[in-house]
């Protein structure tokens, strides 16, 4: 069946995308798991730091939506953290955030987010940013030599 989105949700069998979303607005959170939903992830929900660290050194993740204002600790602290574990270096970040500093944005790019969204932002770009995310890489691409 097609989405609103123009994606298709998987058929049965097939496997689906693995996101956690780490996001302690539950308006928020519940907005994005609809929206990723709609594209076929499989979503869990984490309120804060120390449910994301459990989860994400539990159990494998293919896409993370991080804010960085959360009630027990910095998700840009977080994002750093993920970055030096051989193990989850290369889980695919997109920032979605309150924070505007221009500072906060170059940092979690060059932590390797793939995109940085502020509150209130446009689903389709998130969409968007999430499709580029899990797109294969180009077989002469950078990120494939």
């Amino acid at each position: 069946m097609a989405t609103m989105t123009g994606h298709h949700a998987p058929n049965a069998g097939e496997p689906r995308v693995q996101t956690l979303i780490v996001e302690d607005e539950p308006t928020v959170a519940t907005s994005l798991k609809a929206l990723l939903a709609m594209e076929g992830h499989e979503v869990t929900i984490a309120g804060d730091v120390q449910v994301a660290r459990r989860l994400l050194w539990s159990r494998p993740f293919d896409l993370l939506v991080l804010d960085l204002l959360l009630p027990d600790g910095d998700g840009m602290e977080l994002l750093r953290e993920l970055k030096h574990d051989p193990d989850l270096a290369r889980l695919a970040v997109i920032v979605v955030t309150a924070t505007r500093p221009e500072e906060a944005a170059r940092e979690a790019l060059s932590l390797g987010a793939i995109e940085y969204l502020e509150k209130p932002f446009n689903p389709m770009q998130l969409v968007t940013a999430v499709r580029q995310a899990l797109a294969p890489a180009a077989p002469d691409s950078p990120a494939t030599r």
